[in-house]
């Protein structure tokens, strides 16, 4: 799926929850891709920068449990 120039239109508060609900559904059964100017996606935005071992990956790379 693609999203082409998120933040190019201002979204209200229902479209704003319609936009949440849309990658939540697809996260982690699709790709998503996002295209923007980053000006415009972090334009009044808090980024937060997280540093350390992501627990995702970590998850990822270590070998299934043997089931019995």
């Amino acid at each position: 799926m693609q999203i082409r120039e998120l933040g190019y239109i201002l979204f209200d508060a229902t479209g704003s929850d319609h936009l949440f609900q849309l990658v939540a559904k697809v996260y982690e059964h699709r790709s998503l891709i996002v295209t923007t100017n980053l000006d415009r996606l972090l334009h009044q935005a808090l980024v937060v920068l997280l540093i350390g071992d992501s627990y995702r990956i970590s998850y990822r790379l270590t070998p299934p449990a043997p089931s019995i």
